[in-house]
């Protein structure tokens, strides 16, 4: 299963498919990849692909993706998961 949810993040192709809308699928599947990490018990995966679905929602401005991450974030680094 991890390995599909990286291959579908790595190979979403932003600039071929132009659309808002699939920008925010892809921000999504980051995020929802994130909770698994965190949910597995993959603490420091997790808080990288969150680093990484951070910066990538700042991109596009994504304000409510990018507030979500970095809760789950500080809740990872806090232990409340």
């Amino acid at each position: 299963m991890e390995q599909a949810i990286r291959l579908t993040i790595e190979n979403f192709d932003i600039e071929r498919i132009g659309s808002e809308l699939y920008t925010v699928i892809e921000i999504d599947l980051i995020r929802m990849y994130g909770l698994w990490k965190l949910y597995t018990g993959r603490k420091e995966e997790a808080l990288a692909v969150f680093d990484e679905g951070i910066i990538i929602a700042r991109i596009y401005k994504e304000q409510e993706m990018t507030e979500f991450m970095e809760i789950r974030k500080m809740d990872a680094i806090n232990g409340n998961f």
